[in-house]
């Protein structure tokens, strides 16, 4: 690396820290701002026992919140869990589909050879996209897109009975 790389490289580095420090003050300014707004309120509501500053120095520690900013909070944090709620669901759908992927390409190597390659035959017959098609080409049941529609295909042919 040149030196005059390096020294850019450094420049862009300084500047980002400057930027981010003044950033970061920003909300800090805001924050306490925010709490001593809060303070004085509470103050003019008759709600402070002790002294302002130590009621002001609690607010920062203890992150004070009106009311309203406290409903916001909640809401926000629900936003948040709602999504973590549909990952969770997602993370099982995948899991149960990764079982029964198991459970029927089990069943299908447990099918005599001439069997097996009639219902493959049969089903790739029944895959009307060309996506669907390759994905099966190229990753057999494991695809997801593909296990689903296997496992719809066995159970409307009624064929997990046929044992060989």
């Amino acid at each position: 690396m040149s030196a005059r790389a390096h020294s850019v490289r450094f420049v862009i580095t300084l500047e980002s820290r400057v930027v981010y420090k003044g950033r970061l003050a920003l909300k800090a300014e805001d924050y306490v701002r925010e709490k001593l707004d809060y303070t004085s309120s509470q103050n003019k509501e008759g709600r402070i026992r002790g002294s302002v500053s130590g009621f002001i120095n609690a607010a920062i520690t203890n992150d004070y919140k009106t009311e309203k900013a406290a409903q916001k909070a909640a809401v926000k944090k629900r936003k948040q869990t709602a999504p973590d709620i549909a990952e969770e669901r997602r993370r099982k759908e995948k899991e149960a589909r990764a079982q029964r992927g198991v459970e029927l390409s089990s069943w299908l190597d447990g099918l005599k050879p001439q069997h097996r390659e009639i219902i493959r035959a049969d089903f790739a017959a029944t895959l009307d996209k060309d996506y669907l098609r390759a994905d099966y080409t190229k990753h057999g049941l494991k695809a997801p897109l593909i296990i689903d529609r296997f496992a719809a295909y066995v159970e409307t042919n009624s064929l997990v009975k046929e044992r060989a």
